[in-house]
């Protein structure tokens, strides 16, 4: 994992990745948060810690990923 995404709260960069993955033929991966660890599903993205689970959660809905329910995890 790089410095850039360990502990990473920037919203610039989270609305920079929501805003790639919308643009991607596929939708991007989906993205699940879980004991404050950032999982992309395929796991060849973005990954990252953050402070909490509730943090994680915040940041990337306040960066425009929507949010779709636990079992589905958060989709760009």
């Amino acid at each position: 994992m790089n410095e850039q995404t360990l502990y990473n709260s920037d919203l610039t960069f989270w609305q920079t990745k929501a805003k790639e993955y919308r643009e991607r033929p596929d939708g991007g991966p989906t993205l699940r948060i879980l004991e404050s660890n950032l999982w992309s599903i395929p796991g060849h993205f973005v990954s990252a810690r953050f402070e909490s689970t509730e943090e994680g959660e915040r940041i990337l809905l306040a960066a425009g990923f929507k949010f779709v329910p636990a079992e589905k995890g958060f989709r760009a």
